[in-house]
């Protein structure tokens, strides 16, 4: 009887239509870029649509940015009307100086 020296492979090659199993479940941790993103987007929502930044100490809304990523910690009411918000308002007043620096003969009524 002869033995036979079988190595297996432990990593597979993946397509680019195949999924790994971290596809199917959430990461505890999120890098930091997408949380900025995350808070940039969560300021811009509160501020069009009127809700208060109260709001965002409420253990519900908690619950809701939980179930759609666990390692996403939203800010709470103080960093959104303070921080956030002040960042987001030097962004959009620095494209609007942009645009006015680039327009020619404007006039005021």
């Amino acid at each position: 009887m002869a033995i036979v020296n079988v190595q297996v492979n432990k990593k597979r090659k993946i397509t680019n239509n195949q999924k790994t199993l971290e596809n199917y479940y959430d990461i505890d941790k999120i890098d930091e870029v997408k949380s900025n993103q995350a808070d940039k987007a969560l300021i811009r929502w509160f501020v069009c649509s009127g809700i208060p930044f109260v709001a965002a100490d409420s253990p519900y809304f908690e619950d809701f940015t939980k179930s759609l990523n666990s390692g996403y910690n939203p800010p709470k009411r103080t960093a959104l009307a303070t921080t956030h918000l002040d960042g987001e308002l030097a962004n959009i007043t620095l494209k609007i100086e942009k645009e006015l620096g680039k327009a020619k003969n404007l006039t005021l009524c």
